[in-house]
């Protein structure tokens, strides 16, 4: 088994990530996974005997569900997440980590999470 990561995007509310994936026979498919690493395009994912590795390394993360790709649901899925960090120009601060499910943003915007609490606090 080898594929090939097209594309990624994360849901800050569910704390899910989402990949395009493609086999060497050109089948896609999509991974709903949590984890601390984002898949980004260009990485491979192998497995060898129970264990799966990204670009030759064991990566850890848990497996949602894989689907058959369909263009109409990665479409619905990604206007549903509201993730700064999902767009093409990505900003320098993330503005929705109170609201975000990922203890470390997985693009590397903001690498402490705010709680309401502390966003509070700091202003006082």
């Amino acid at each position: 088994m080898r594929y090939g990561v097209i594309d990624s995007f994360v849901c800050p509310a569910s704390g899910t990530i989402f990949s395009c994936i493609i086999s060497t026979n050109n089948q896609k498919a999509i991974l709903w996974y949590e984890s601390s690493f984002l898949l980004t395009p260009g990485d491979i994912l192998t497995k060898d005997k129970n264990v799966l590795l990204v670009n030759g390394k064991q990566a850890e993360f848990i497996l949602h569900n894989i689907s058959a790709f369909n263009a109409a649901l990665w479409k619905s899925l990604q206007k549903r997440t509201l993730c700064p960090g999902n767009k093409i120009h990505r900003p320098s601060l993330c503005n929705n980590r109170a609201e975000c499910l990922f203890s470390h943003c997985p693009y590397g915007i903001c690498a402490i999470r705010l709680q309401p609490d502390s966003e509070s606090a700091a202003i006082s």
